[in-house]
């Protein structure tokens, strides 16, 4: 991890506190979820080791999956008439 010098563009200091890329915070900033100090942070603001920077994001669009293991005799959703989708190829029968 290279050493942060500041102030640094949003986008960089995000995808380094994140671990992520900035074409990815980008969207963040575009999509209006990245504030600094309590403003709304527009694209190419510089930060300062001093200022509180925060995103939202919004909680309801995120899915949840929560795999289980059905009882035997009940097959998954993908089979139609016993038969294997065609969309849908797994190795398991």
């Amino acid at each position: 991890m290279e050493n942060p010098t500041y102030p640094m563009r949003i986008n960089k200091y995000l995808a380094l506190r994140y671990k992520s890329n900035r074409r990815e915070v980008d969207k963040l900033i575009v999509n209006k979820q990245v504030y600094i100090n309590g403003k709304l942070s527009p694209l190419g603001t510089k930060v300062n080791e001093k200022d509180i920077v925060e995103v939202w994001q919004d909680e309801t669009k995120t899915k949840i999956y929560t795999p289980y293991a059905k009882p035997k005799g009940i097959k998954p959703t993908i089979y139609k008439k016993d038969k294997i989708n065609k969309k849908h190829s797994f190795p398991f029968r």
